[in-house]
């Protein structure tokens, strides 16, 4: 106990007061005392000063004790109170410490000792609740910080604390959770599990999985560490919840063990007796007081020359704080612990050790928890093979895993500690920053899709990076988290996908093409043939009229004559002169459509620019509406509602065929199938185009079976099929979102109803801002032209 208690008794005996004064002598404790005689001047001196312990009689001129302990308490003062009654007034004494007195004697039994003794006590008990609040206290202030949901609970399930993320997960106002029992947030059906599991958590801890529920009823997997804890007086629960729902496969669990200190008070002279021991330390080194009275202090010390160094630097400096002493409890195991002691004299002038003991046993075996869970974390991130770059606020890296080692070739010794800007990675830093500053803006993640970057080998590739921020509770910002996945080889694979299938749809077709290409070709032919013949009767016809014509006064000439015109009639010059025009009006129309269909066919299966380029989509639709033909013309009619006011898009035109491929393919397959089993005898496949600025639409509605509700969300997943084995590959609505969605910021929208048909609606816009900066290009380029009067044909 400190020197120079200040202790405050109001008796309006004086008699009492020399009492205490004995009482402080003979159990040695040092103390100023203040003496009132009533309450008025007693309740003025609470006012006015701080004090460790009121002694008060019950019995005064102006009142009794309540009086006191009523005004104590609406003045808030925390002083601990020692009531003082009469023989026989055991009521009385009951009545007051429920007022709020930590202590009663009756006079009639009151001794020096008695007195002394109990002024220790509640002195002591006052000072440790102090404590313990503000352990628990600190606890809270901490718990709001965690991003794990952290509730104080009472034995019986009773919350009476928790921290911002248990408010903001479980939906509840804080008053509301905090007058909650456990059970509310738990299956009622389990309350028997439910009491077994806090009575566990309440003897020796527990940690276990089980399912809690949100105010709006919705539920979650959880992981509980629930552990007992003595604050004060009061057994309370500590536990705290963690949501596993999306890391319960993917991650180590993190633990994280508040333990609520219990503390010691032990009193021993330094040739080693015990002169006084509270409860807490009995319990904490598992002897009995009539068993320490009989021992030596260095028998509870792990290792006895601790003994001496802790005395030697109590007589070198006085005091120590938070000095680190490891116990044997009477089982033989080690309690490690953190003391604050100082030396005294007591009345016998011998030289005593007062220590408070704080057991951390628990909060060092979670420390070595922590390490092992920190070198497991560092273990997991080591073996992930996405790049994983943290920074913090200033942008100084501080997490470097092996997948950006491999990547660009810096290890991360050399790279921690680093600004971001000066670590040496090789990408696009202007893009990198400008989503940074982004992030840093929004408070929201960012990605950054096509990043180029120079590997250690010196080759280029592409990063799909992602920036996350880090902010606790308050919005404060710790830094932020890059992830990146090396997609140089997802995109090989994409463009060897999209030129398989693109691959596939010719080989699909050519068959088709043929079949449409034979027909004019046999009528051209056919054609050919009939002039061939008409050309050289004609042509015997001619040379014959030249013949006779060289001797028109002949004998003979009126004859062959005769004979000419029978030729003529034979041949049958009118029929020809009819049906030669025909002939060749048809084989140039045939030549036209097979030209066209050629035409078609080149801008379908041609590889395309790199990159993207201004597009007539009406012009697509048509030519590969052209050489589909032969898929659908047996089994329907394609009809186009082309807007003639279309602007020219900014795509990948030959990405774009292929999904008008894809759409023609998929309606008539549709109709086929109602076709072969006798539903119809013949389809529609309406294709229709329209502005609506700054997109265009492209309607593909088919009168086919239509796709089950079951199955519409899967339709555009990659290898989903409803075909037979062999019929289908389930890549080609899978490609046609991709390219729509991905590679042109567009939408795809689907409307189906089994057995009457499907919609597709395909959005684009017309111009993406790298269309914006071409044409703004192109003006200036003409515009400098016209400045300038260039003559050239621009």
């Amino acid at each position: 106990m400190k020197a120079n208690e200040q202790i405050l008794i109001i008796d309006d005996s004086k008699l009492y007061g020399m009492f205490l004064r004995k009482a402080l002598e003979v159990t040695g404790i040092q103390a100023e005392i203040t003496e009132s005689y009533d309450i008025a001047s007693g309740l003025e001196q609470l006012k006015k000063h701080s004090f460790d312990c009121l002694v008060l009689d019950y019995i005064l001129p102006d009142g009794n004790g309540l009086l006191v302990l009523q005004e104590k308490k609406n003045l808030n003062i925390t002083t601990p109170v020692i009531v003082l009654t009469g023989e026989g007034d055991e009521q009385i004494a009951v009545d007051m410490m429920k007022a709020g007195a930590s202590d009663y004697i009756s006079k009639s039994t009151l001794s020096p000792e008695r007195l002394g003794q109990s002024i220790k006590k509640v002195i002591y008990t006052n000072r440790m609740e102090n404590l313990s609040a503000e352990i628990l206290k600190k606890y809270q202030i901490l718990s709001d910080y965690a991003r794990d949901i952290i509730l104080f609970m009472r034995p019986d399930g009773q919350i009476f604390e928790a921290n911002k993320s248990a408010v903001s997960t479980y939906g509840y106002s804080y008053d509301e959770l905090t007058s909650m029992n456990i059970r509310a947030i738990r299956k009622q059906s389990l309350d028997d599990q439910i009491a077994k599991q806090l009575e566990n958590a309440s003897e020796k801890g527990i940690l276990f999985e089980t399912i809690h529920y949100r105010k709006d009823g919705s539920s979650f997997p959880v992981e509980v560490n629930s552990q007992g804890a003595l604050i004060g007086e009061e057994h309370i629960l500590l536990s705290v919840i963690r949501d596993i729902s999306k890391h319960k496969q993917a991650e180590e669990k993190y633990r994280s063990i508040f333990e609520a200190s219990q503390d010691a008070i032990l009193i021993t002279s330094k040739e080693g007796s015990f002169l006084s021991m509270n409860c807490a330390a009995q319990d904490l080194f598992g002897y009995s007081w009539d068993e320490l009275i009989t021992m030596n202090v260095a028998d509870i010390y792990a290792y006895p020359p601790d003994r001496l160094r802790l005395f030697y630097d109590l007589e070198m400096k006085g005091f120590v704080q938070d000095y680190a002493i490891t116990f044997k409890k009477k089982d033989g195991t080690f309690v490690y612990t953190l003391m604050t002691a100082n030396l005294r004299i007591n009345e016998n002038e011998q030289i005593t050790l007062q220590g408070i003991i704080r057991d951390i046993t628990k909060s060092k075996l979670a420390d070595e928890a922590l390490r092992e869970a920190h070198a497991q974390i560092n273990h997991l991130l080591g073996s992930i093979s996405s790049i994983i770059i943290g920074i913090s606020s200033n942008y100084q890296i501080n997490q470097w895993n092996t997948a950006a080692e491999k990547t660009f070739g810096i290890n991360s010794a050399e790279a921690l500690g680093k600004h971001l800007a000066e670590c040496g990675i090789k990408w696009e830093w202007n893009e990198v920053q400008n989503q940074l500053a982004i992030c840093e803006e929004s408070q929201k993640a960012v990605q950054l899709e096509n990043l180029h970057y120079t590997g250690t080998d010196g080759k280029d590739g592409l990063l799909s990076l992602h920036i996350n921020p880090i902010v606790d509770a308050s919005g404060k910002y710790w830094g932020y988290v890059f992830l990146g996945i090396d997609i140089t080889e997802q995109k090989k694979i994409e463009a060897q996908l999209m030129l398989s299938q693109k691959m596939e749809s010719i080989g699909q077709l050519a068959a088709g093409i043929a079949h449409e290409i034979n027909t004019p070709m046999q009528y051209i032919g056919d054609n050919t043939i009939f002039l061939n013949d008409a050309f050289r009767n004609i042509l015997e016809i001619l040379k014959n009229y030249e013949s006779i014509t060289k001797d028109e006064k002949s004998d003979e000439f009126s004859l062959k004559l005769d004979e000419l015109k029978d030729m003529a009639k034979e041949i049958d010059l009118d029929y020809l002169e009819v049906e030669i025009p025909k002939a060749i009006e048809q084989s140039l129309e045939g030549i036209n459509r097979v030209k066209k269909l050629i035409s078609a066919m080149k801008d379908f299966s041609h590889p395309g620019k790199q990159g993207k380029s201004f597009s007539n989509i009406n012009k697509a639709i048509e030519g590969t509406a052209m050489i589909s033909k032969n898929e659908w013309k047996y089994v329907a009619d394609l009809e186009t509602q082309f807007d003639p006011n279309l602007p020219l898009v900014y795509c990948a035109i030959d990405q774009i065929n292929q999904v008008v491929l894809n759409m023609i393919i998929n309606s008539s397959h549709a109709i086929k199938d109602l076709v072969d089993s006798g539903t119809t005898p013949r389809g529609m496949i309406n294709i229709q185009t329209e502005y609506k600025e700054p997109n265009i639409c492209i309607t593909f509605s088919d009168t086919g079976k239509g796709i089950p509700r079951s199955i519409i969300h899967k339709i555009f997943d990659h290898f989903f099929t409803t075909k037979e084995v062999g019929k289908g590959t389930g890549q080609g609505l899978a490609i046609a979102h991709d390219i729509i969605v991905n590679k042109h910021h567009g939408s795809i929208e689907v409307n189906s109803e089994e057995g009457k048909g499907t919609s597709f609606i395909v959005t684009l816009p017309v111009n993406t801002n790298e269309g914006s900066d071409i044409i703004l290009n192109e003006i200036a380029y003409f515009e400098t032209c016209r400045m300038e009067k260039c003559t050239t044909d621009c």
